[in-house]
């Protein structure tokens, strides 16, 4: 079973190849940065699921997030190689209700599309 870290701590990790120190929010926090009206958006997942940046190089996903997904993630984050491909480190997850919030490193850039598939593809299969 997934287990989280404690809800406030400082981690020194790499973005964009730069050291730096992110202050993860407290459980309390997060729940009001996604209840802000001037949130900003990252995407929207199905209609039950959002994802916001909320600066410091963190991102929340919140809504309707999974255990599994959130354990998938961090075993993924440290298990793949990170110049084929970038996954978020996961820095906190826990539920609330019927919401689940997924606290997790934010990492710029754009998503691959279906044309770039051909050339995403290979290099993501060889990171496994």
């Amino acid at each position: 079973m997934y287990t989280s870290p404690s809800p406030l701590f400082q981690l020194a990790y790499n973005n964009s190849m730069r050291p730096f120190k992110a202050s993860i929010p407290t459980r309390e926090h997060v729940q009001q940065l996604c209840r802000e009206s001037a949130r900003k958006t990252i995407s929207h997942i199905g209609g039950h699921t959002e994802v916001i940046s909320v600066g410091d190089g963190i991102a929340i996903k919140f809504g309707r997030v999974s255990a599994e997904e959130a354990g998938n993630q961090r075993e993924a984050s440290g298990r793949l190689d990170s110049s084929i491909v970038r996954v978020p480190k996961v820095f906190d997850y826990f539920v609330v209700g019927d919401c689940s919030f997924l606290v997790m490193e934010y990492i710029g850039g754009r998503h691959p599309c279906v044309a770039d598939y051909a050339t995403v593809v290979p290099k993501v299969a060889r990171c496994l």
